[in-house]
């Protein structure tokens, strides 16, 4: 007999005729809604998720790009310095080896400097036992303005005393035969 069957004969038993439904069809159907609501509840959570995942897959794909990108450039960026320290460091042997060539220049400028400052030093005790002499000099210029004063008051007394004694003469002058 059918399971339907048993339960409507033992409801008829009872003196009520009441029918009993299918449990096995109600039992399906609720797991057939119950499904249905799963299914429709998890295309809704997918569509969710798509609209987060799949954005975020390809912002990650994006990003993902530029970091190769940028390490890509980066060993580029790297084998260009360190051709370029090459360069730098032949640069810098030439400034080592000038700078030798520099520092013996300015033991010679230093050499110099001193012998010169020697000089100067006698150049300055000179200049001190000069000012002496000018001191003397300036004293004997002015003996010599005092005397060349005294000559010229001399020619003057005489050149008027020859004022005076050239009249007299004239004179004698016409008795002399020279």
């Amino acid at each position: 007999m059918p399971a339907g069957a048993a339960n409507q004969s033992a409801a008829e038993e009872g003196g009520n005729t009441v029918p009993v439904p299918d449990m096995a069809a109600a039992e399906a159907r609720a797991m057939s809604e119950c499904m249905g609501d799963f299914a429709r509840t998890f295309e809704a959570s997918a569509r969710r998720w798509e609209m987060i995942v799949y954005p975020s897959l390809f912002a990650f794909i994006i990003l993902a790009a530029y970091g190769f990108y940028l390490i890509y450039e980066l060993t580029t960026n790297v084998t260009r310095i360190t051709a370029e320290m090459n360069q730098i460091v032949l640069a810098m042997d030439r400034v080592s080896n000038t700078m030798g060539t520099v520092s013996h220049d300015m033991h010679s400028i230093t050499r110099a400097v001193n012998s010169q400052i020697a000089t100067l030093d006698t150049i300055a005790h000179n200049a001190e036992s000069m000012n002496g002499s000018l001191v003397a000099m300036r004293d004997s210029v002015g003996n010599m303005a005092a005397t060349v004063h005294q000559i010229r008051y001399d020619m003057t007394v005489m050149n008027y005393n020859m004022h005076n004694v050239s009249r007299p003469m004239s004179l004698m002058n016409s008795f002399l035969p020279w």
